[in-house]
């Protein structure tokens, strides 16, 4: 099977792309390494990578000549669409960024899941869509039309257009609604990575809405699992005939913010000074997935408890950065 992922150097697509190869299939990476946080992360990421059966492109999705030149050249059969640009920052210069890349940059990629009769695309939204529902855990039928960000509401407009072109030319596309994705590799502007950073360098840590969210974590590995139980699983039609399905993935345990520090803490044998601070504009307050449904269909289960990931994240903290354990 030859399947493009976008978004391949990033924390997601880099292992997605990595057990994708591990199953023999034919990988076509893109990704346009955006400077949204160290770089070198993203080429270590690939690094990882066997060469074999592994092509990459550089390129940016929002470029609709070069995804038109790789959909022409490569025989792809199947697109896992996990590049975009995140964030909190709602001033308008983001606001053009974020929906030039995610907004633009999806129609690119399934315009061209379109001409060339892709099988499935699968591609990633967020459970942000959900904004500040008081109403947990969360289904995929809970009011996802008021996101309190221009990220979400970037994600929540690739769900609409998605369904649009399933109902309009029978393309079969699966989203998926991410919650709180940790693990190695991580990226370093989410919170776990920026506390374990700070705790590491005994500096102080910021604690925004002084600490009353909540967060669905979902390890790296169980949500890679999941995405690959998808991928040959493409939706049937529906009651109107439209070949489109969106799913929860999470870990279906809403943890408490402090208690991630706390759980930090223990785990590196370090405490330091704790800021609490207000709530940032856009960033919602609490989050648990209901992903019964997905569970249901594709026999799938998070194996991973957040302790245990912590611990994986932390050892690997300390190997990629090369600090001493004590």
């Amino acid at each position: 099977m030859s399947i493009l992922v976008t978004g391949a150097a990033g924390f997601i697509g880099s292992q997605v792309c990595r057990q994708l190869l591990a199953l023999n299939h034919a990988v076509i990476g893109v990704d346009n390494f955006n400077p949204d946080y160290d770089v070198q992360l993203k080429h270590d990421r690939l690094a990882l990578l066997p060469a074999d059966r592994f092509s990459f492109a550089t390129a940016d999705v929002t470029d609709i000549v070069a995804m038109a030149e790789i959909f022409e050249r490569e025989n792809i059969e199947q697109v896992i669409h996990l590049a975009a640009v995140a964030g909190l920052q709602n001033s308008s210069a983001q606001a053009q960024t974020i929906m030039h890349n995610n907004v633009m940059g999806f129609s690119h990629i399934i315009e061209q899941c379109r001409l060339h009769q892709v099988q499935h695309l699968v591609y990633a939204s967020t459970a942000a869509v959900y904004g500040d529902n008081t109403d947990f855990p969360v289904t995929e039928q809970s009011s996802s039309d008021q996101p309190i960000s221009l990220y979400a509401a970037s994600k929540k407009a690739n769900e609409v257009l998605a369904h649009s072109y399933a109902h309009l030319y029978q393309l079969p596309a699966t989203g998926l609604r991410f919650f709180t994705v940790y693990g190695p590799w991580g990226r370093p502007d989410m919170a776990l990575y920026k506390f374990t950073e700070k705790l590491e360098k005994g500096q102080a840590i910021d604690i925004h809405n002084h600490g009353q969210h909540s967060r669905d974590m979902i390890y790296i590995d169980d949500l890679v699992a999941a995405i690959l139980k998808v991928i040959d699983c493409p939706p049937s039609t529906n009651k109107l005939g439209t070949p489109h399905q969106i799913y929860n993935l999470g870990g279906q345990q809403a943890i408490a913010l402090m208690d991630v520090v706390e759980t930090l803490e223990q785990t590196l044998g370090k405490t330091t000074e704790h800021v609490l601070l207000p709530l940032q504009a856009g960033e919602i307050k609490h989050n648990q997935a209901d992903a019964s449904a997905f569970q249901i269909q594709f026999d799938w289960q998070p194996a991973v408890s957040f302790q245990q990931g912590v611990k994986n994240f932390i050892a690997w903290y300390r190997q990629y950065h090369h600090e001493d354990v004590g």
